[in-house]
């Protein structure tokens, strides 16, 4: 299976691989790879115009 939805990995799958062109990166349980990686998203937003000064979120902390 090949996905970038992490929750569809969970559901289905007990182990996950990881390729970065073309090498692996991390070969784990999935369970592993969500208690280490997976805990926080980050959303890059990208505007037409600038926008006003926005709070960022308590995680962020920059």
């Amino acid at each position: 299976m090949t996905s970038h939805d992490a929750g569809d990995i969970e559901q289905l799958c007990k182990r996950a691989i990881v390729i970065d062109r073309g090498r692996v990166i991390l070969d784990e349980s999935v369970a592993h790879m969500k208690r280490e990686y997976l805990q926080m998203k980050a959303i890059n937003l990208k505007l037409r115009e600038a926008g006003p000064d926005i709070v960022r979120c308590r995680a962020c902390r920059s």
